[in-house]
């Protein structure tokens, strides 16, 4: 992996008015980071950890009392939270075990993940969607802030539906984030406490910080299972995993309901009822789905013979494909006040009315061109869903359909980050 690009990705934005967990050290990385997503209107649960082996902690409570001066409004909680116990087990336990393996000392990784561990149980339970830290570009040779690291973070923070950003990894020097300090009336000092492990590393290649958290991971799963099981008295884990039901995909209708097509219509789906690979996506990633109306069955109704555009290129129906355009920017539009993403639309290649990039002319000419639904829509959305979350199916081959699929998993992946 390059490092470059795996420091670009780092750099998650997120969107307004969430609730955040950030680890907060009081430092002046962490600090920056609270300001940020103070400024961005975001609502933030600050997280103090107390490893055991850090001196002069309340230095935190100095910077907190700062911020809390200039952002009452946005933090909602401060916690100091112990987590020595669970460092010990991560790092300590099996320290001599670790250093005949890894042959470089890698205990400040196992502290972060002990924090990462407990930060992420926090959220579970208070239903907060993400976690963030002020990791930094500058600082990208301690082992927890390479980007190698982080991305390993941000992908077992996946399995619980939980966002990781690093809101601040853009700054490439502490002057950088004093100056800025300072633009949100902050001191420049760094209030936070020393651990008495900082600094005495040599720098690991990162695959060996990446083995190293592969290798205990499977404890801190075991451990927030336990924690739930325990708590909610056998519950599974399962049952209070963050799940991110706040998107919505669009699909032509015949996708979920093949006999609404007009006859004499040949695919590979012939005597299947639904596109089963789009509507296994969509349950896969538990997307609320909303499907659209068929203009043609509007028009002359169900009983209809296979055509192409030129027997629907008349005012009426192309009126009709209008009206069904502003109903469902509506619809967008509530949903998104409600807090919704809207992934996308898939639609019906060679279709008159459902073709995305192509559609068909009479006597079984293709164009590449919209169809007549779709060219309404993607004119009255123009400002509200980019070009390429349009999706078009093809029904002639399965491959075309598997080609699909992999373009809509990597729409909602940019939308997961």
């Amino acid at each position: 992996m390059e490092k470059n690009k795996l420091a670009i990705k780092s750099q998650s934005p997120i969107k307004k008015k969430k609730t955040v967990t950030l680890l907060f050290s009081g430092g002046r990385d962490s600090s920056l980071a609270c300001c940020v997503l103070a400024n961005r209107g975001c609502k933030i649960h600050l997280l103090t950890f107390n490893n055991g082996a850090t001196i002069q902690l309340d230095l935190a409570d100095q910077r907190y009392e700062e911020l809390n001066e200039k952002f009452s409004d946005a933090i909602l909680q401060r916690k100091l939270i112990p987590s020595y116990s669970l460092f010990k087990e991560i790092a300590l336990k099996n320290l001599e075990e670790d250093f005949e393996k890894y042959e470089t000392n890698l205990i400040c990784m196992g502290c972060k993940l002990a924090m990462h561990v407990i930060s992420l149980i926090y959220c579970l339970e208070n239903k907060i969607p993400v976690i963030a830290d002020g990791y930094t570009d500058y600082q990208k040779q301690w082992i927890e802030q390479m980007p190698e690291a982080i991305e390993s973070v941000r992908k077992f923070h996946s399995e619980y539906n939980i966002k990781y950003i690093n809101p601040v990894y853009s700054e490439n020097s502490k002057e950088q984030v004093k100056e800025k300090l300072l633009g949100f009336g902050l001191s420049t000092e760094s209030l936070e406490g020393k651990c008495l492990f900082g600094g005495t590393f040599s720098i690991p290649d990162p695959q060996v910080v990446v083995s190293y958290i592969d290798d205990k991971l499977p404890f801190c799963r075991d451990y927030i299972k336990t924690h739930f099981e325990e708590k909610n008295n056998k519950i599974p884990l399962e049952t209070v995993k963050l799940v991110n039901n706040k998107r919505i995909i669009f699909v032509s209708h015949c996708i979920v309901n093949q006999c609404a097509r007009a006859k004499g219509i040949k695919t590979q789906l012939d005597g299947k009822v639904i596109v089963k690979p789009i509507l296994d996506l969509i349950i896969k990633h538990n997307i609320g789905m909303i499907q659209l109306p068929c203009p043609e069955i509007k028009y002359e109704g169900l009983n209809r013979n296979a055509c192409g555009q030129n027997r629907y290129n008349n005012p009426l129906f192309i009126e009709i494909c209008r009206k069904y355009a502003k109903t469902i920017k509506k619809r967008i539009q509530q949903y998104r006040q409600s807090g919704y993403s809207i992934v996308g639309f898939v639609g019906i290649e060679y279709s008159p009315t459902c073709g995305i990039s192509l559609t068909t002319l009479d006597k079984g000419k293709i164009v590449h061109e919209p169809g007549f639904l779709y060219k309404e829509i993607m004119t009255t959305l123009k400002e509200e869903i980019p070009p390429q979350n349009y999706i078009g199916i093809s029904l002639k081959t399965g491959n075309e359909i598997n080609d699909a699929v992999t373009r809509l998993e990597e729409i909602i992946e940019k939308l997961d980050k």
